[in-house]
C-alpha cells in the first residue's frame, strides 16, 4: 500500500504542474503597479481558457487553449495572447487594441509567430464576457478567434459575434476607472 502512494504522488504532483503551466496568462508586461491596481491602468482583459474546437473547414477536432492579457495605461494598450489548437496548430503575438463594454470585451491581435506562416502579420480578434466570480457566477463565455474583421475595426465595430461557454479557465475584464 506505501509503495502505491509513493508512486501516485509523483504522477498526481506531475499532472497538476502540467495543467497549471498551460492554464496561466501569457505575459510579458513588467509592471509590478499592475499587480497593485495602480500605475495609471484604467481598463485591462486577461484570461485564459481552455474548450474543444472543430476545425470548420477541416474537420479535425482539438483541445484549444487561449490565454491572453492587456491593459490600457496612459492611452496606449500593451498585451499579448497565445493560441494553442493542441496537436495541431498554434499562434501567438500582440493585443493591438480592446474595448471594454460593461463586462464584455473585444480584443484585437497581430500574429507574430505561428507554425503555419500564412498566419503571420494577419490580424484576428475576439468577443468575451466576464460572468463574474463565484460559484453562482455565470459561466464566463468567448467566441471564437475570427478574421473576419481587421483588429482595430473589431474594437471599433464591437460585433455580435457568437459566443460559447468556456469549459474550464476565467476571464477577468476590469474598466471604467483606475482600478485600487
Amino acid at each position: 500500500m506505501r509503495v502505491r502512494r509513493l508512486l501516485i504522488l509523483p504522477i498526481v504532483g506531475a499532472a497538476f504542474l502540467a495543467c497549471q503551466s498551460v492554464s496561466a496568462p501569457v505575459s510579458d508586461v513588467d509592471d509590478p503597479n499592475l499587480a497593485k491596481g495602480g500605475g495609471g491602468v484604467v481598463e485591462s482583459v486577461t484570461g485564459s481558457f481552455h474548450r474543444t474546437w472543430t476545425h470548420p473547414r477541416a474537420g479535425w477536432t482539438a483541445w484549444r487553449t487561449l490565454s491572453f492579457n492587456a491593459r490600457k495605461k496612459d492611452g496606449s494598450v500593451e498585451g499579448r495572447f497565445q493560441l494553442n489548437n493542441h496537436g495541431q496548430s498554434w499562434m501567438k503575438g500582440v493585443v493591438t487594441c480592446f474595448t471594454i463594454v460593461g463586462n464584455e470585451a473585444w480584443v484585437g491581435v497581430t500574429v507574430e509567430e505561428s507554425n503555419n506562416p500564412i498566419f503571420v502579420g494577419g490580424e484576428r480578434g475576439m468577443r468575451v464576457l466576464d460572468g463574474g466570480e463565484g460559484r453562482k457566477a455565470p459561466l464566463d463565455r468567448a467566441s471564437s478567434l475570427s478574421s473576419s474583421f481587421s483588429a482595430q475595426q473589431l474594437c471599433d465595430e464591437t460585433p455580435d459575434f457568437p459566443m460559447r461557454d468556456l469549459q474550464a479557465g476565467n476571464i477577468q475584464v476590469r474598466g471604467g476607472g483606475i482600478i485600487e
